[in-house]
């Protein structure tokens, strides 16, 4: 083997003997990554794996501490990157969800965020994560893993620009025979704080796009139950002459991510049905979630062709092709908003489902919050026995710890799965017991849920179903009640 060193160390020796070790090693450690991150779905650019170079292990070797003393007394074991992988990510967010996947997947023996680090220094220029690994004890335990225990892997994660930074610094610093000039080095500085803040930029384009495909699915799931629930002339999205175990289904494809069937069903019924406008935004919708932005965009120009002063057609427009999350669908004020809700809350109490998620789907069109919407919406689908709809919208509900809505929320969790049967109310009632002990002034009277009960009562009287719930509502009675203006300024 040809080398740059004409007198290779002993320790250089001994690692050219054993290099194919770490050569497997750095190759499997690749090969776990490519397939857990991706059956994860978690993006990344690339990932690449080597075992160091003989020479390049050499020259760290021969490296001296400012004493003239030897840097490494024991190359072998205190030279950690003798195996290394490299995970580039698209954005920040990217490096945030592998570096959760290592340490969750690997056992961590090390992490440093070079960035981090130099700027404690005062210094700015290469960053990246870096994390010496092991494989954990349950891979090792496997016979074609087993041989790997006890070594370690460097794995580096960084961004594309940040990586291109590096290999860019790498190669100037490579060509030069010594330090770099100041003034190069100032420049290298300056750009890569332009990449941070680029960086940064992505990060920030890649949040505002996932929250508009948050607000576009929880509305296409709500308008659908909307549609099932009898007003086929306000949500412009489902399926008109579908039965309504039609529009269910394909209000559960959304929900469960399965676009491409979504697509599938608009498409037979506009072969049925080639003029309505509805399907076709509809159809966009999907589209969109799917990932494909062009056929939405198509979808509500056709849409806008059969009607061209569709209001809902308008704002879906500027939502999904302008990227604007805010429309102008209603300017009704907000004392006619409030009234909605409260027409709502009397639907619910008189154990009418599909008619209190009506008004309350109206009072959001008309500006009310749409945290407390949705949470209305779910108790009107738990009394509809609509339970798949339900736990779709509190799935987008944000849980904050030590509010009211925490409560909420996890008491008509273990309301649903009491009533599906399928023993997933225990956890909520464990948590909802806790949340209640902390809180220690919550109100069932001053919550929203009263009128869900009032409604239950209502529609079940003294029936099985009715009473199987009081243990869940009487948890309550471990609180203690606050004065009803200052309970309902916390809700």
């Amino acid at each position: 083997m040809s080398t740059s060193y004409n007198l290779p160390s002993r320790a250089a020796q001994e690692f050219e003997r054993a290099r194919h070790r770490y050569v497997d090693f750095a190759e499997e450690v690749g090969r776990i990554l490519e397939d857990a991150l991706t059956a994860a779905e978690i993006k990344y650019q690339a990932i690449e794996s080597r075992a160091k170079a003989v020479d390049s292990f050499d020259a760290k070797c021969k490296k001296v501490n400012q004493t003239g003393t030897p840097k490494y007394a024991d190359p072998m074991t205190e030279i950690t990157d003798l195996a290394g992988a490299r995970i580039i990510t698209y954005t920040l967010g990217d490096v945030e969800r592998v570096c959760a996947f290592l340490e969750k997947h690997f056992d961590v023996r090390e992490k440093k965020d070079i960035g981090e680090e130099r700027l404690d220094l005062g210094q700015f220029g290469y960053q990246s994560i870096h994390y010496l690994c092991r494989l954990n004890s349950k891979r090792l335990e496997l016979p074609e893993f087993s041989r790997f225990g006890g070594m370690i892997c460097e794995i580096q994660v960084r961004t594309v620009l940040q990586h291109v930074w590096a290999q860019i610094e790498h190669g100037v610093q490579y060509k030069a025979s010594s330090a770099l000039p100041k003034s190069i080095k100032r420049k290298f500085t300056s750009l890569a704080g332009l990449l941070e803040i680029g960086d940064r930029e992505f990060l920030a384009i890649e949040n505002e796009f996932e929250r508009l495909k948050d607000v576009v699915r929880s509305d296409f799931e709500a308008d659908l139950t909307r549609e099932a629930f009898g007003n086929s002339s306000a949500s412009g999205v489902a399926l008109p002459e579908g039965s309504l175990d039609e529009v269910l289904r394909v209000r559960d494809l959304v929900a469960d991510g399965r676009y491409p069937e979504a697509i599938a069903a608009y498409d037979a019924k506009i072969a049925e049905q080639p003029k309505s406008v509805t399907l076709f935004m509809g159809r966009a919708k999907a589209k969109f979630l799917s990932g494909d932005v062009a056929g939405a965009e198509m979808d509500i120009k056709e849409a806008e062709r059969l009607q061209p002063n569709n209001r809902a057609v308008l704002d879906l427009r500027e939502r999904i092709v302008e990227g604007n999350i805010a429309t102008e669908a209603s300017s009704i004020s907000a004392s006619q908003a409030n009234e909605l809700t409260n027409l709502g809350h009397d639907a619910l109490s008189l154990g009418d489902g599909e008619l209190a998620y009506l008004r309350y789907s109206d009072a959001l069109d008309a500006g009310a919050s749409r945290p407390f919407s949705i949470f209305n919406r779910a108790m009107a689908c738990v009394l509809a026995r609509d339970l798949a709809g339900a736990s779709n919208l509190l799935s987008g509900l944000q849980i904050r710890p030590g509010t009211p809505m925490e409560i909420n929320i996890l008491a008509l969790r273990a309301v649903i799965g009491r009533l599906s049967g399928d023993g997933s109310e225990q956890f909520a009632i464990e948590a909802l017991q806790q949340a209640v002990r902390i809180k220690g002034d919550f109100s069932l009277q001053l919550s929203p849920l009263s009128k869900l009960q009032a409604g239950l009562s209502a529609k079940y009287g003294s029936r099985e179903l009715g009473r199987s719930l009081d243990d869940i509502f009487n948890l309550f009675d471990m609180a203690q009640c606050t004065s009803a203006p200052e309970q309902e300024s916390r809700l």
